[in-house]
């Protein structure tokens, strides 16, 4: 819809239902009398019968509603809202509303940025929340489990409880906040997109564990606040263009992210100094999960592995139960002991907090194409414990990944001695970031003229290389999945008669 040539305006409008069930019975049985051919398809025939059955069922609908509007084709809102429904959530709280709203400008298109070398300028920024729904069918609901029990000499079926209900679990939301920028410069030359998001979810759906005390060891629950901040660009090049010899793009992808606790299940403990004295509260962390508020998901809270006992600090190692050869951890407060609650330490990340990948293409003379992409993920570390050494699998016959060894004709302050010894149970973080080639690829195709002759109305051949090479510190298997990764080499051929 068209207004006085300058106004745009169109709406959309969906309902959504939604059903979901399945149902099946499982029975197996055996000791078919007089045997099985004689019971085929006779299930009762048999003497050790087990039969298992499962019958699941959710609804779900939604409402949503969005309007777009357009000012000269330069300015632009966007504005939406969701209703949404689902029956496993609690009886109080089954449906959810989630709003949003974009803004974009054309920064390109207004007079003053005429004759300029941007010929693409596109501000964007946006606001909205989104829902989550992804646990139990009946995460909600109270459940009851069976137990056969023996009652008069004769085994019957009993029912207790094995699951606590929830009537108020609810929705988990998650709200972004997201500024973008759209570019090309130089006749689109070079082109980019450039987003900064922070996102927070609030009542994420978990599972809480409980005192064994109450008769449940768990329950379903909105809990927690998580925040998560990033960038995320994209730039693509056309690097060199000489028409029918050579082309050369270029596609680089740098992706950052974060997350924090920032909150979780509001208990507070208090906060004392030095001598013992309460200075304050806090909001208690969950260690059980390893979670830490005002840390990630993914942080490292462990000790730090230092390096290993030498000849002639047997006096200092026999205050930590050592001797040379061990693994010395980092006594943070230097009281002598390793313990959880003063010597742990944070060591960085588990996930990669920089991500980036390059895409490099050649094209000469119309027919011959170079291509190849890195990639490499950087800020992670993994756990690599074959330096503690402190397995049996060194004293039978086997195949592992080959390490080093300490002894003392042959000390290392990196591997420990066969099955050392450490003050607590430890894990060795080691850096897992790397560079992979991870495709390289050739193709070319034989012009037409040369094939003509023969039939053959088109004809290509090519060569690829996945996983071509990986350069990195980590030293076990492969640093991006902690096994092995082939590498794989593929010829073809094709053709069109």
């Amino acid at each position: 819809m068209t207004f006085a040539d300058i106004h745009k305006f169109d709406a959309t409008f969906v309902y959504n239902v939604e059903k979901y069930q399945e149902w099946k019975t499982y029975m197996i049985n055996n000791k078919f009398e007089p045997d099985a051919s004689l019971g085929f398809h006779n299930m009762g025939a048999g003497s050790e019968p087990q039969i298992s059955s499962n019958d699941q069922v959710h609804t779900a609908n939604a409402f949503l509603g969005r309007i777009n509007y357009n000012l000269m084709d330069r300015y632009y809102l966007t504005a939406s809202v969701r209703r949404d429904g689902y029956s496993a959530f609690g009886s109080n709280n089954p449906y959810a509303t989630f709003p949003a709203v974009a803004l974009a400008w054309r920064i390109s298109d207004e007079n003053f940025m005429q004759n300029n070398i941007l010929n693409h300028l596109k501000l964007r920024a946006s606001w909205g929340q989104n829902g989550n729904r992804e646990f139990g069918r009946y995460a909600a609901l109270a459940t009851l489990g069976t137990r056969k029990n023996i009652v008069g000499g004769n085994l019957v079926n009993g029912l207790l409880p094995s699951g606590l209900g929830n009537r108020n679990l609810k929705w988990e939301r998650t709200t972004a906040l997201n500024f973008g920028l759209d570019f090309g410069i130089f006749k689109d030359r070079i082109t980019g997109i450039i987003d900064f998001y922070k996102t927070k979810t609030n009542d994420l759906l978990l599972t809480r564990r409980l005192p064994n005390i109450i008769g449940y060891d768990a329950v379903s629950a909105n809990m927690g606040e998580l925040g998560n901040t990033g960038v995320e660009v994209t730039l693509n090049s056309l690097n060199m263009n000489i028409p029918g010899k050579f082309t050369w793009t270029s596609t680089l992808i740098y992706t950052h992210n974060k997350n924090k606790i920032k909150h979780l299940y509001g208990d507070m403990v208090d906060v004392v100094d030095k001598e013992g004295n309460v200075i304050g509260q806090r909001e208690a962390d969950d260690e059980t999960n390893g979670w830490y508020i005002g840390h990630g998901l993914d942080e490292i809270y462990d000790y730090k592995f230092i390096g290993v006992w030498q000849l002639g600090e047997e006096a200092e190692a026999a205050k930590y139960g050592s001797r040379p050869g061990d693994a010395k951890l980092l006594d943070v407060n230097g009281d002598g002991v390793i313990d959880s609650k003063n010597d742990k330490v944070w060591l960085g990340r588990k996930s990669p907090t920089h991500r980036l990948s390059l895409r490099n293409s050649f094209d000469l003379w119309n027919c011959l194409n170079i291509s190849f992409l890195l990639r490499s993920e950087l800020g992670w570390y993994g756990s690599d414990n074959r330096q503690q050494n402190n397995g049996i699998r060194f004293f039978h016959r086997g195949n592992t990944v080959k390490s080093d060894y300490w002894t003392p004709e042959n000390p290392s302050n990196e591997y420990c001695r066969l099955a050392a010894a450490a003050p607590v149970g430890f894990s060795n973080w080691k850096s897992r970031n790397y560079l992979r080639l991870q495709d390289f690829s050739i193709s070319y195709t034989v012009p037409k003229q040369a094939i003509r002759r023969f039939g053959i109305q088109d004809l290509r051949v090519n060569m690829m290389i996945d996983n071509a090479f990986v350069i990195t510190k980590w030293k076990n298997y492969d640093p991006e999945i902690n096994n092995v990764v082939p590498r794989t080499f593929t010829f073809g051929v094709n053709f069109t008669l």
